[in-house]
């Protein structure tokens, strides 16, 4: 009976302290980081976006995210990763991560952490995967968000 009422006890301040700490605090302002990232897409017509939240695991992680489009159309993907304490590597194929003979077709890999936007157009695609690989950091590493937009060209212009 004493061990019943121990483990109870320990459920219960377990839970209580879930609730207060849950999962860690993401500092992300999604509203004023979508309004920035939305200006990227000029001359382009905003079509949708997509915040993505970011964890640092203690191992590598990847987050795939498919974006239909379609084709014969223009368009223009706009990133926004000001939130994010570290670099992560974007990378946006042609083909989901299980295919094979996929192609990439943009990647920030070269371009320096301190540039928080950058910009990749693409026509005659009916869907494209963005990638998002996450590096291992420790349990101690800050968690943020990216945000990547869509945007197409209106014919005529």
């Amino acid at each position: 009976m004493k061990k019943y009422i121990i483990l109870n006890t320990a459920l219960i301040a377990t839970f209580i302290l879930m609730s207060f700490y849950g999962e860690p605090n993401i500092m992300c302002d999604q509203k004023a980081i979508k309004d920035k990232t939305k200006t990227f897409l000029d001359p382009y017509t905003y079509d949708s976006a997509m915040l993505t939240r970011v964890m640092y695991k203690k191992k590598e992680v990847v987050k795939e995210t498919e974006v239909a489009l379609f084709v014969g159309e223009k368009y223009k993907i706009a990133f926004n990763t000001e939130a994010l304490p570290k670099k992560i590597e974007i990378n946006i194929y042609n083909k989901d991560l299980e295919a094979r003979k996929r192609t990439l077709l943009f990647s920030n890999k070269d371009i320096p952490f301190e540039k928080k936007q950058f910009t990749f157009e693409i026509e005659r695609a009916r869907r494209v995967f963005v990638d998002y690989t996450i590096p291992a950091a420790d349990s101690s590493a800050a968690s943020g968000c990216v945000v990547f937009m869509v945007g197409f060209q209106i014919k005529g212009k």
